[in-house]
C-alpha cells in the first residue's frame, strides 16, 4: 500500500483501520463467502476482517514493529474530503443498485472526518 494515498487505509476510533479492497472470487468461492456470511449473521467486511486476521495470526513470519498513527495533515484531510465526494457520486448515480457496503463504508469516511476536525 503506498503511504501518500490518504484515503487508502483510514484508522477507526478502536485502531482499527478501513482498507478499501476489490476482491476476485470465482462464482463460487462468492456464494461460499455469503453462505457464511449468512451462517454467521454478519456483512462481508466483518467476515472478511475476520478471515484475514485469523490468517495474520497464524503467520509467525510475519511480524512489524508498532507504529503510531501521525495526525492528519491538512491535504489529508483535504483528500479524504475529496474521496468522500466522489463516492457520494458514485453511489447517487448508482441510486437504488448502490451496494450496502458502499453506503457503510462512505459512512465510515464520514464519521472519521468528522472526528479530525
Amino acid at each position: 500500500m503506498h503511504e501518500s494515498s490518504a484515503y487508502n487505509a483510514r484508522m477507526h476510533d478502536e485502531g482499527r483501520f478501513s482498507i478499501a479492497v476489490r476482491l476476485l472470487l470465482t462464482a463460487n468461492e462468492r456464494e461460499r463467502l455469503l453462505a457464511l456470511c449468512q451462517q454467521e449473521q454478519a456483512d462481508v467486511s466483518d467476515v472478511v476482517t475476520k478471515i484475514i486476521a485469523s490468517y495474520l495470526d497464524r503467520r509467525d513470519d510475519l511480524t512489524v514493529a508498532a507504529v503510531a498513527e501521525p495526525p492528519a495533515s491538512p491535504d489529508e484531510h483535504s483528500a479524504l474530503q475529496r474521496h468522500i465526494r466522489q463516492l457520494r457520486m458514485q453511489a447517487s448515480h448508482m441510486g437504488t443498485e448502490t451496494p450496502p457496503w458502499l453506503r457503510h463504508y462512505i459512512a465510515e469516511l464520514e464519521q472519521e472526518l468528522r472526528g479530525k476536525r
